[in-house]
């Protein structure tokens, strides 16, 4: 009986944890490239905001998988994702300068890389019949 209540409240705060990522890292996005340009970036660096999230999601995503398989330390991972969906954020809201948009905004893209992770970490609470 505890064991299946530790096993839904880890469910349900996986499930909180991907709402809050998800949230967390596109809320801001349609707004970005505009806020970018208002601050007199160049069209190049509003670019580079605009695609730093998806390069580092298309280069993060196999190798932050197989050192999770590797490790087998998903939560851990995840932890350290979750961290930088709402950290670069924060950062870009406190120094909205472009070196710093562009720094973290490549770095969020690290919450996207770990989806498979979390999603993986999420489907090891259950049963293999469920």
């Amino acid at each position: 009986m505890v064991e299946d209540t530790r096993k839904t409240h880890r469910i349900a705060c996986c499930y909180g944890v991907i709402f809050l990522s998800w949230a967390s890292t596109y809320l801001y996005a349609p707004t970005l490239p505009t806020f970018a340009a208002s601050l007199g970036m160049s069209n190049a660096a509003v670019g580079l905001i605009t695609s730093g999230f998806g390069l580092m999601q298309a280069l993060l995503r196999a190798p932050l998988g197989i050192l999770s398989d590797r490790l087998g330390k998903r939560r851990v991972l995840v932890n350290l994702s979750m961290l930088a969906a709402f950290a670069c954020p924060l950062a870009m809201a406190i120094w909205p300068v472009p070196g710093s948009l562009i720094l973290f905004r490549f770095l969020s893209g690290i919450t996207a890389a770990a989806w498979p992770i979390l999603t993986v970490l999420v489907s090891s609470y259950f049963d293999d019949s469920q």
